[in-house]
């Protein structure tokens, strides 16, 4: 081997295992932190378990590892394996401008090489250089491979071409700033697509569980005298609020709206989870911190607050002093069923698939869907914030049960 190549060699060996060096960190880094990482998938794939968001984030640490691994051990003297390094590269690349450019700053613990290391966060413009210069690197290590040439005491080139690779032009830099935008395109039209998907795909199931709940709150109703659910103290605002025998320190309507699920589950609805945005464990361990109940369910899909006072408290600006109207409604108060709402999706605050801002909610007849969010609309919002009402649509509507909501 002459001198020249053996240069060549030791520069290709350099570049390509330093590369694999980082790629190594990479996945450890993602090893160390696989909660962030997986959040990250979460955020940007439709991908609504965590069980199996932390497994993706398993299997990509798991498939970084082994390129880096070959690439310290064999880069060097392969040419599809530097170039299957500079593809992986072009995708990351192009994965953390897309978030730079949808999310701003990101930190997940394997786009930055300190990241990985320290678990701290040196941004993604660091990220973004960095990979430009593996890249760099492997175009070297893969030129380098490329253009070998047998020495001049083997004789003349012509006489055993055979004994010399085919050389095989490396990449320019236009072509990799080519598939880099390429691949940002391809990026940028698939995943807010995707992301379309999941938000209907999670409106849909909010649908169908509002439709559910009503459906248990009727059937509650018809036992109870016509009743909504009510464990506040009647004629008593600061009255003691009690929720599966304890005493819980919310307030008046904040109670209501929240946790009246506690009075139709088990008995009107079989699951805990049809309530929650979570898994049911977690909300047991809140509970028992907080010395509820274990089961204490807090609802997702709040109950309007005009369930929880007559219609005639909620007619004026200034609430009427009768500490009587504290006391529970009935559905008869209902004077427009198709234009009244019963439940908010909290978690739907508004849709970000349309530029118009909409809840999800229930009405009065049982009919779901989404409608236009308002706040501080005098013409059908009372203001009532001073008692802890949610001024918003629906949970604020002026005339209580007897008035109508903007937009159903």
């Amino acid at each position: 081997m002459s001198p020249q190549t053996h240069r060549q060699d030791l520069l290709a060996r350099i570049a390509s295992s330093t590369v694999g060096g980082v790629f190594l960190i990479a996945a450890v880094g993602k090893a160390l932190h696989p909660d962030r990482f997986a959040d990250l998938l979460a955020r940007v794939a439709p991908i609504d378990s965590a069980l199996f968001a932390q497994v993706l984030g398993i299997v990509v640490a798991a498939a970084e590892a082994a390129l880096g691994v070959a690439l310290m051990l064999a880069g060097w003297k392969s040419r599809r394996l530097l170039a299957f390094g500079v593809s992986a590269l072009l995708a990351f690349t192009a994965f953390l401008g897309w978030l730079w450019a949808r999310h701003g700053a990101v930190s997940c613990g394997c786009f930055s090489l300190f990241d990985s290391m320290t678990g701290g966060s040196s941004g993604p413009a660091w990220g973004l250089v960095r990979n430009g210069s593996l890249i760099w690197l492997l175009c070297i290590a893969r030129n380098r491979t490329a253009r070998r040439q047998p020495s001049a005491d083997s004789g003349p080139a012509s006489s055993d071409q055979s004994s010399a690779p085919s050389a095989v032009r490396a990449f320019s830099l236009v072509e990799i700033l080519v598939a880099v935008s390429l691949i940002a395109v391809l990026v940028a039209i698939a995943l807010p697509a995707l992301r379309s998907v999941r938000a209907r795909g999670k409106a849909a199931d909010s649908l169908s569980n509002l439709r559910q709940a009503m459906v248990a709150l009727g059937a509650y109703s018809a036992d109870f005298k016509d009743s909504w659910p009510y464990f506040q103290t009647p004629g008593s605002f600061s009255g003691p609020i009690y929720v599966r025998g304890v005493r819980v320190s919310w307030s008046y309507f904040a109670a209501g709206r929240t946790l009246w699920p506690n009075l139709i589950w088990p008995a009107y609805i079989d699951s805990q989870e049809l309530f929650l945005g979570f898994d049911v464990s977690l909300l047991r361990d809140r509970n028992v911190l907080d010395g509820w109940d274990p089961d204490t369910i807090r609802s997702r899909y709040l109950l309007s607050n005009v369930a929880f006072a007559l219609p005639d408290w909620w007619v004026g600006d200034d609430p009427p002093a009768n500490p009587d109207l504290f006391a529970a409604t009935r559905t008869t108060h209902v004077q427009c069923p198709a234009r009244k709402g019963i439940l908010v999706d909290s978690a739907f605050g508004w849709n970000p698939t349309t530029p118009t801002k909409v809840v999800l909610a229930c009405r009065a007849d049982s009919s779901a869907g989404e409608f236009p969010f308002t706040t501080e609309d005098p013409t059908t919002i009372v203001p009532r914030w001073r008692f802890g009402v949610i001024e918003e649509s629906i949970l604020s509507t002026r005339n209580g049960w007897r008035g109508i909501d903007y937009g159903m």
